[in-house]
């Protein structure tokens, strides 16, 4: 997926490169452009208001809160604070309307502001206003198109390196949990996808086409229905397994057009759906889990204003948990991009099959504030997945990926398996125990590379004690039994031929015994295979 490698360039801009910060009410290029054009020449803009609710302090004020009451209370609150501060500008807004001023007004309650066209001389009239913020171009940016990989064979490679089977076989497939992208779209006519759409009026939003929106999902790019695939996709004709929780539902809002391109007031509405799908403030349809496989600004730099920070911050205080792919501007250091380099974003780049970070994963530390960047890291190279089936026309459609595109989806998914076992976790819960669980990988603790290492979900759900006390068996492949292909497997990891998949190290981590029990230690070596063997002679009884 390349969807990191030359997004961050706007594709649209009046004059010049925006800034990193704006300055005054007019975002810079967009003051030079008014001064330089007619005052009828038409903009558009994003109006943003002075008043916001505290989200920070709110988020505080929940913490012991059930989501329902957290989800509830966040979106009351801003749409109070919306009707409430833009009581006055709102009337003058429609005045402009019948004017003939402003066109194509979309209201923003998510951050307390407007989308909007409008004349110069009505941009320069909103901004001076005591209670406007800010007037800010309404940015076109490229996305690009999604980009496959070669590849062959069933690729679940990705499944066992972060442990998934384990949970499956556990009867814990995703089940309970609602998963969203914000992306390019979804290819409902595929037969692995279209089963888990949850289906209701609400469950698709296009804000693209504003005017007549589709009822069903589509993707006329590719990259979504790639990125949804990773996360909940079932098995394919075959049976092979595809999506990380395939027992999850999905959900998912379009911001790109076909050519891959997309607008900041595009990925603003796309949030203010996801917060609140259907409209109705006391109906429990919100995604538990958001995955947003972008980013807005270029590699390496950070807006002190974030663009899209109070929308991150309203889903996170309502209790969905926003994941996004750390970028593909590697392998140069501070290599960082936003949204996922905001202060406390979830960023994930991306591995191959041999636990190494992929040469394209963009590295930190975060230009936002140096911190470790990505989070962790997950398979992202030659991932197979869905793709377009040509309007159903081509339903067994899959297709080889690469980038942190496909690398975030998984951590996503495996939020949805942790959710599957315990429906009440808090995002800080879940984000805590991917952290701490992860694999150190690289550099012994957190790099710039790895992050906090490669996402290990069964041990994750092991750290939030969500798993009855388990002892490896030496069962590496999981047939009933302990044979010599075992030790041999586990060998393998040892001697660096082989990755420590999640998987492997489920039931090969025996050494060193406690009290003539494993106790597993985090790594993989000679002494678990040879222990692993003696048991197969039955000169162990572990």
């Amino acid at each position: 997926m390349r969807w990191h490698s030359s997004f961050v360039a706007a594709a649209v801009v009046a004059a010049g490169a925006i800034p990193s910060a704006w300055g005054g009410r007019i975002d810079p290029g967009l003051l030079q452009s008014l001064n330089s054009a007619p005052p009828a020449k038409e903009y558009a803009v994003i109006v943003k208001l002075t008043d916001k609710v505290d989200l920070p302090s709110m988020n505080a004020s929940l913490a012991k809160e059930e989501r329902m009451v957290r989800h509830v209370r966040v979106m009351q609150a801003l749409r109070d604070k919306a009707t409430a501060s833009g009581k006055d500008v709102r009337r003058l807004l429609a005045v402009r309307e019948q004017e003939g001023k402003i066109i194509g007004r979309r209201d923003l309650w998510i951050i307390n502001g407007y989308a909007l066209t409008a004349r110069g001389e009505t941009v320069r009239e909103l901004a001076a206003r005591d209670d406007v913020a800010e007037v800010a171009e309404d940015r076109v940016i490229s996305l690009g198109f999604a980009a496959s990989g070669t590849g062959s064979g069933s690729g679940s490679w990705n499944q066992d390196m972060i442990g998934a089977p384990i949970l499956w076989r556990m009867g814990y497939t995703g089940q309970g949990a609602v998963v969203a992208t914000i992306d390019s779209g979804v290819d409902i006519n595929h037969p692995a996808l279209r089963s888990t759409w949850r289906g209701g009026p609400h469950d698709w939003h296009d804000s693209v086409a504003t005017d007549a929106p589709t009822s069903l999902p589509f993707d006329d790019v590719g990259h979504g229905t790639h990125v949804m695939g990773v996360m909940v996709a079932g098995n394919d004709q075959n049976g092979d397994p595809i999506g990380v929780a395939p027992g999850a539902k999905w959900i998912a809002a379009k911001i790109s057009d076909s050519s891959g391109n997309t607008q900041l007031s595009w990925i603003h509405d796309a949030f203010q759906w996801a917060l609140d799908p259907d409209g109705d403030t006391l109906t429990a349809d919100a995604p538990n889990v958001v995955n947003c496989s972008w980013g807005i600004d270029t590699a390496g730099q950070y807006n002190p204003n974030p663009e899209l920070q109070q929308d991150i911050q309203a889903l996170a205080t309502a209790g969905i948990a926003v994941v996004f792919a750390a970028g593909n501007s590697g392998p140069s250091a501070g290599t960082s991009v936003s949204p996922a380099n905001y202060p406390g974003a979830f960023s994930v780049g991306a591995t191959d099959s041999t636990d190494v970070v992929t040469a394209i994963s963009s590295r930190g530390p975060s230009a936002s504030d140096g911190s470790v960047y990505p989070t962790v890291v997950a398979p992202g190279s030659n991932i197979r997945t869905t793709d377009l089936t040509g309007g159903g026309n081509f339903p067994n459609s899959y297709t080889y990926a690469d980038g942190t595109s496909l690398a975030a989806p998984h951590v996503a998914g495996g939020f949805a398996l942790l959710l599957s076992i315990n429906p009440s976790l808090t995002v800080p819960e879940l984000e805590n125990a991917v952290k701490s669980a992860a694999l150190d990988l690289g550099p012994a603790g957190p790099d710039n590379s790895y992050g906090y290492g490669r996402l290990d979900i069964i041990h994750a759900a092991e750290n939030l004690n969500l798993l009855p006390p388990h002892a490896p068996s030496g069962d590496v492949d999981g047939d009933g039994s302990v044979t010599v292909k075992d030790a041999l497997m586990v060998l393998r990891a040892a001697v660096g031929l082989a990755p420590w998949s999640a998987t492997l190290m489920y039931n090969g981590d025996v050494a060193p015994l406690v009290n003539g029990v494993p106790g597993p230690d985090r790594k993989i070596g000679v002494d678990d295979a040879v222990l692993i063997l003696r048991k197969v002679v039955g000169a162990s009884a572990f």
